[in-house]
This record gives structure tokens, sequence and C-alpha cells, in this order.
């Protein structure tokens, strides 16, 4: 007897914009037109640490949504508390995806004046690409096309949301 098998071809979806909830599920979002080279969709991850589970450690790696964060460099480089990922001075956050990375927003705790404390994105730089920050140290926006960028930090560093837009 003869036995024949029907093979289907693999359907490949299209990429959905996803933002996590602070209750950590995933939610479909909503992708944008253009992107910040002006050519074809743009898709936008929002990546809310809140969801994550709390470390202290001298190398922490969360993955989500396909993005890989990674804290690395003194003997404790940072932790995951308050709904904060905490990179430590002299440090280093590195992201990475097999997604080309066009734009990546951080939304940071505030400086905290009484205490002298610098933990905005004004604490952040990096070397590939453009990386800026608002008056206040709130918002950092980096610019540029990788699929792997390293961030130094001078001070310690508070960061609540990653907002990744990558090019379809």
């Amino acid at each position: 007897m003869n036995k024949s098998i029907l093979l289907f071809p693999l359907l490949f979806l299209p990429l959905v914009a996803c933002s996590t909830s602070p209750n950590g599920n995933t939610e479909p979002g909503e992708s944008e037109q253009g992107g910040d080279s002006g050519e074809g969709d743009a898709t936008v991850f929002e990546i809310s640490v809140s969801s994550w589970e709390e470390a202290d450690s001298s190398h922490i790696t969360r993955i989500s949504n396909g993005f890989t964060f990674t804290t690395n460099g003194a003997s404790n480089s940072g932790m995951i508390t308050d709904g904060a990922l905490r990179v430590y001075a002299n440090c280093t956050l590195t992201i990475s995806s097999s997604y080309t990375m066009n734009k990546i927003v951080f939304d940071c705790a505030s400086k905290v004046d009484k205490k002298e404390y610098k933990w905005g994105a004004g604490e952040l730089s990096t070397t590939t690409g453009t990386y800026t920050y608002n008056d206040d140290e709130t918002v950092g926006t980096w610019v540029g096309s990788s699929n792997s960028i390293i961030f130094n930090t001078e001070q310690q560093a508070r960061i609540k949301t990653f907002t990744i837009t990558i090019n379809k």
C-alpha cells in the first residue's frame, strides 16, 4: 500500500506590535506607519519592567518580546525592584535582538535632588547611534540601526519602560 503525506507550507504571520501590561500579559498593539528611516512600516514594542521578577545580581538577563536585556560590570551591576531596572554606576546595559532596532525610548525615574542622586536617562551613554535625553532626565532616546547596543552608566540609571521601534 502506497501512503502519501500532504505537506502544507508554513505560513509566516506578520509581526504584530505588542505591549506588556503591568501584570505581565502580552497584549496586541498597533503598528505605526513609517519609521525613523522613512521607509516601510515600523513596529513598536513597549516593555514594562514592572512585570519582571525582582532580582539583585552581578549579572541580570531578562528576555521580553524577542529582546534580551543584560546588565554587566561591577560585582553588583544591577537590580530589579520597585518597578524599575537599576543599572549601577560604571556598568553596562546591553539590549540585543534578532530584529534591527531603530529607536529605543527609555522612561526613567527622575533625579532625586534631596540626596543628590542621579537616576535619570542622562546617566546612560553609548557610542552606537545617537543618544539624547530631556532636561529633567526622565526620558532618553536612542536612534540608530543595530541589533545590539551597549549602554554605559556613569552613575545609576533607573529604567521603568523600554519602547523599542523596529522596521519591518
